[in-house]
C-alpha cells in the first residue's frame, strides 16, 4: 500500500479493511479495524499476528484460496465471539455479527485481497428479537381466553387456537383435526344452519360481527374475509365467550386484552385506542422511548399528535385516516417524535384495528412503536460518505485530471529524440513518466470510487471521410492545442471553439456539414457540456459528438448517455490513435 490517497480513503470508510498481498502477509489494516478488534495499543507485527489468526479462526482462508484460484468474489457471515481463545487482547466480549466480504483488487501495482468487515450485529439482534416476539405472540393467542380458528373455501378447518380446540372436543366429545368439516359431524344440524348462513356472507366478501349462543352461553362471533388477489380464499373466526368476559374484573381484562398485542419482549413500546373515547394508553416503554416518565404524558390522543414532527404530520395522519377507512390493512409510518431533551427521534409505527363495533365501525386500535433512530443516523452517514465520495470524484475527474491532461497532452507532442542535450532529454522522460505515474493513481483512486455508481458503454462506431472536418469545444486553450495538432496529424480539419454559446450560434447558421462530428468537453464556464447537448436537442441540432473531457467520473458518463447523438466518452488527453480509428479510408 504505497497511495497515500489510497490509505486515506480506506482509513476514512465506516466499515474495516484489511488487505493482504497474494502470500496472504497483512500489508494494510484501516481504522475502523483497529476500532472493532480494539488493536490500537499494538505494535505493528502483533497486529498482524493477530489479524492472521483471526483469518484462520473464522475460516476465511478457505475463500481466499478460491479467489486465488480465479473466483471472482466470495461474501459469508461471521459471528465473532470475543471470548475465543484467539482474542489475544482479553478486553472484548460477547457476541458481535460481522458481514465479512472478500474480493481480489488490482492496488497499486500488484493483485490483493480485500476484506471488508461491516458490523451487522444491529440486524441480528433485530432479527432474533422479531423470531422471539413471534414465539411469544404464538403463545399468547394459544393462552388466550377467546376462540380463534380459520376455514379455508370448502369450510374446512385450516387453523385454530389451543382455546377453541379443547373447548369444541368438550363440547361435541371429539378429537378436532386440521381438515375436518366446518359444518359438518359432530356439530348439530342447527347449528350447521346458522353457520353455513355466516360463511356464506363472510365467502361474499362482507364481514360479520354478531351474538351466538353456545349451550346456551353467549358469544360475540367475528368473520373476517380471508383476501388473496381480491378473491375470498377463507374465513378467520374470532369468538368470546361473553359470559366469561362478565366474571372478569374490569381492569384485569383491558389489561390481558392489551398484553395479547403488544411486543414489549422486543422493547417496542404499545398504545391502545379507544376511537369511540378518543382515550389512548401508551405503555411505560412507549413513554420512557422518548425520555419521558410514565406520568409526564397524559393518555390522550392529543398528547402523541403533539409531539409529531411538523414536516411529518400530515403524512402520519393520513396514514391513519386510510387504515380506519379499510384502505390499508396495516397502518406503516415511519416519522419523528419528540423526545424530552427538546430533540426528534425517528419511530417505526405498526398498528391495525383489532375490534368494530355493533355497526362495523372500528373501535380500538393497536399498534407498537420501535425505535429505528439508529438506523436512520446509519443512513444519514451512509448520505454524508456518498457526499464525500461524488467530492473526491470530481476533484480527480475535473480538477486534477485536466491539469494533467493538458501535461500528458504537450508531452505526447514532444519528440525527445530530436534532443540535443542529453541532460535535458532525460528530465523530459522523468517528466513524462511522473505524469503518467499521477496518471494511473489517479485512475485507480477513481476506481474504487466507481464501484459505488454506475457505468456505461457506450459501443458506438463511428468513421469520417479524409479532410471532413471537427469542430471542438473547448474553453481550455491548451487542450485545444493539443487536440488541432491531433486533428490535423490524423487527416482532419480542426475548428475550434473557446466559447460554447459561440458554437451553438454558429451551428445554428448551417455552415457546417450535419456529418461532422463534435468534440466536447463537460466542464466549462457559462455553459457546461451537458447545457451544451441539451441546448443541441433544443434546436435539433444533430450533430455527432464525442465527449472529450478530463473528467474519468462515471456519473458523467452515465448522464451523457442520455442523449442519443453522444457516441463515445473519451478521456483527456486525445490520442493520435483514437483519431486514426475514425478513418473512412483506413476502414
Amino acid at each position: 500500500m504505497q497511495s497515500l490517497e489510497l490509505r486515506n480513503l480506506f482509513n476514512q470508510l465506516p466499515i474495516g479493511i484489511i488487505v493482504l498481498c497474494m502470500d496472504n502477509q497483512v500489508i494494510f489494516v484501516n481504522h475502523t479495524v483497529c476500532q472493532i478488534f480494539n488493536l490500537t495499543e499494538m505494535d505493528e507485527p502483533v497486529q498482524t499476528d493477530w489479524i492472521n489468526n483471526l483469518i484462520v479462526q473464522c475460516n476465511l482462508q478457505l475463500h481466499i484460496n478460491e479467489l486465488k484460484k480465479g473466483a471472482y468474489k466470495s461474501q459469508l457471515n461471521v459471528e465473532c465471539n470475543f471470548n475465543r481463545s484467539w482474542n489475544t487482547n482479553k478486553k472484548l466480549n460477547g457476541v458481535y455479527f460481522y458481514e465479512v466480504e472478500l474480493f481480489k483488487q488490482f492496488l497499486i501495482e500488484r493483485d490483493c485481497i480485500i476484506i471488508s468487515f461491516n458490523d451487522i450485529t444491529p440486524f441480528v439482534n433485530d432479527a432474533k428479537a422479531i423470531r422471539e416476539s413471534h414465539l411469544n405472540l404464538k403463545t399468547i393467542i394459544n393462552n388466550t381466553r377467546y376462540n380463534i380458528f380459520s376455514v379455508d373455501a370448502n369450510l374446512r378447518f385450516i387453523e385454530f387456537n389451543i382455546p377453541f380446540k379443547e373447548e369444541f372436543d368438550a363440547m361435541y366429545q371429539w378429537d378436532l383435526k386440521v381438515g375436518d368439516s366446518a359444518v359438518g359431524h359432530p356439530i348439530p344440524p342447527q347449528t350447521i344452519a346458522d353457520w353455513i348462513g355466516f360463511y356464506g356472507k363472510a365467502m361474499g366478501g362482507k364481514k360479520i360481527i354478531q351474538t351466538y349462543h353456545f349451550n346456551a352461553n353467549p358469544y360475540m362471533i367475528t368473520l373476517n374475509p380471508i383476501f388473496d388477489d381480491g378473491k375470498v380464499v377463507g374465513i378467520a373466526v374470532f369468538s368470546e365467550n361473553l359470559a366469561a368476559q362478565q366474571q372478569l374484573i374490569g381492569e384485569l381484562e383491558e389489561s390481558k386484552f392489551r398484553y395479547s398485542f403488544a411486543m414489549d419482549v422486543s422493547n417496542s413500546g404499545y398504545w391502545d385506542w379507544n376511537l369511540e373515547t378518543n382515550h389512548v394508553y401508551f405503555s411505560k416503554i412507549w413513554k420512557t422511548m422518548l425520555g419521558y416518565q410514565p406520568t409526564e404524558i397524559v393518555n390522550r390522543y392529543q398528547s402523541w399528535e403533539n409531539l409529531l414532527h411538523k414536516d411529518d404530520l400530515d403524512y402520519v395522519l393520513d396514514a391513519v385516516r386510510k387504515h380506519l377507512a379499510g384502505i390499508t390493512e396495516t397502518y406503516i409510518t415511519e416519522s419523528r417524535l419528540l423526545t424530552k431533551s427538546g430533540i426528534y427521534k425517528w419511530i417505526l409505527a405498526k398498528g391495525r384495528v383489532v375490534e368494530f363495533n355493533n355497526e362495523g365501525k372500528p373501535k380500538r386500535f393497536i399498534g407498537v412503536h420501535i425505535d429505528i433512530d439508529h438506523i436512520k443516523s446509519a443512513e444519514i452517514e451512509v448520505k454524508k460518505l456518498n457526499k464525500q465520495l461524488a467530492e473526491i470524484a470530481f476533484i480527480t475527474s475535473h480538477g486534477v485530471r485536466k491539469s494533467l491532461a493538458n501535461i500528458l497532452g504537450l508531452t505526447g507532442i514532444i519528440d525527445t529524440s530530436k534532443f540535443e542535450n542529453n541532460e535535458h532529454r532525460q528530465l523530459i522522460e522523468k517528466l513524462i513518466g511522473a505524469a503518467n505515474e499521477l496518471n494511473a493513481q489517479t485512475i485507480t483512486l477513481n476506481e474504487v470510487i466507481r464501484k459505488l455508481q454506475v457505468d456505461v458503454d457506450f459501443g458506438s462506431h463511428l468513421l469520417l471521410k479524409p479532410k471532413q472536418q471537427i469542430i471542438i469545444v473547448d474553453d481550455d486553450p491548451i487542450s485545444n492545442l493539443i487536440s488541432s495538432k491531433y486533428v490535423e496529424k490524423a487527416g482532419f480539419v480542426p475548428v475550434v471553439f473557446d466559447q460554447p454559446l459561440k458554437a451553438i450560434d454558429q451551428l445554428l447558421t448551417n455552415n457546417y456539414n450535419a456529418d461532422d462530428l463534435i468534440l466536447l468537453d463537460i466542464n466549462m464556464p457559462l455553459m457546461d457540456g451537458f447545457e451544451f447537448l441539451e441546448m443541441m436537442r433544443k434546436n435539433q441540432l444533430f450533430y455527432r459528438v464525442i465527449m472529450l473531457t478530463s473528467s474519468i467520473n462515471a456519473t458523467d458518463r452515465e448522464r451523457v448517455a442520455q442523449f442519443s447523438n453522444v457516441l463515445d466518452f473519451w478521456v483527456k488527453p486525445l490520442s493520435l490513435q483514437k483519431l486514426k480509428g475514425l478513418s473512412m479510408a483506413k476502414a
